[in-house]
């Protein structure tokens, strides 16, 4: 399945390589118990936990060639 996933990061903001980055369930596996390999895409630790955890910051949208990109809805600043 890794093999099949394109090898872009989903959040493109983001500087981690994809070739550092995980397999994210777009859709939860925790409320759909599922791994579709229409619905992975990559995502480094840190977006992987994030999203898991406040996925109400986050919108995940299908690109025209298949690939997954996942934007935050909030915007984050650091002091």
């Amino acid at each position: 399945m890794r093999k099949a996933i394109l090898a872009t990061h989903a959040y493109n903001t983001c500087p981690i390589p994809a070739t550092w980055c995980e397999m994210d369930h777009v859709h939860p596996w925790a409320i759909h118990h599922s791994t579709k390999l229409d619905d992975i895409a990559r995502a480094c630790d840190h977006h992987n936990r994030d999203r898991a955890k406040n996925a109400h910051n986050y919108r995940a949208q299908r690109r025209s060639d298949g690939r997954w990109h996942i934007t935050s809805v909030t915007q984050r600043y650091r002091s």
